[in-house]
């Protein structure tokens, strides 16, 4: 038995063009993610889609505050406490 299929080229193999070579090369993790702990990957993407629905919920919030019409409530009328 030979060696010769555990010897690593170097090169790549070829993968198709547009969209279809896109989602080949980041489906494939050998080649996405080559030296990174699935730990690692998960975390930063577990940080950026954090940031991406944090940053929506801001963006939602400033929007609908800044096209209404209608005076927003004093928060310190909303929030006093009354006792009796």
């Amino acid at each position: 038995m030979t060696d010769a299929a555990l010897v690593d080229t170097g090169a790549a193999p070829p993968r198709p063009g547009g969209w279809r070579g896109i989602v080949a090369d980041w489906s494939s993790d050998q080649r996405a993610f080559k030296n990174v702990s699935w730990g690692k990957a998960m975390m930063w993407i577990f940080l950026l889609s954090d940031t991406f629905i944090f940053s929506c919920f801001l963006l939602s919030y400033m929007t609908v505050r800044m096209s209404t019409t209608v005076p927003w409530p004093n928060p310190s009328e909303v929030f006093a406490l009354t006792i009796g």
